[in-house]
């Protein structure tokens, strides 16, 4: 039974199921697994999709942030092997000189910084 049968049901049971009481979790359980539409949890919590909407969005729960979290947990191996490989091309000691001198360069690229203390 998916999550969305259950609360159906328990709809159908005439108990009233309140939107406060929906986790981010099952939120996302309900939209991105199960592929139900702002307007059916809507309307099986009694409010309008605005507020499924809102919900989703404060929570991160996208179609967009999913495929990338797909993405990136199913690849996480071989985003860890290629990390520390190009670690290791790029930084090696005779280039940490010149990334410093970069960075430093961009930090003061408009003159020094200036700390104003409170006196």
């Amino acid at each position: 039974m998916t999550l969305y049968e259950n609360f159906l049901k328990r709809k159908q049971n005439d108990e009233t199921l309140n939107i406060k009481e929906l986790s981010p979790k099952n939120l996302e359980i309900l939209f991105i697994e199960e592929s139900i539409s702002d307007n059916m949890i809507a309307s099986l919590f009694g409010v309008k999709s605005s507020k499924v909407n809102y919900l989703r969005r404060k929570n991160g729960i996208t179609i967009r942030n999913s495929h990338i979290k797909k993405f990136l947990y199913d690849q996480s191996d071989i985003f860890m092997e290629l990390n520390a490989d190009i670690k290791e091309v790029m930084i090696p000691n005779e280039n940490i000189t010149k990334i410093s001198k970069a960075v430093v360069h961009f930090a003061f690229w408009n003159g020094p910084i200036r700390i104003c203390m409170p006196m």
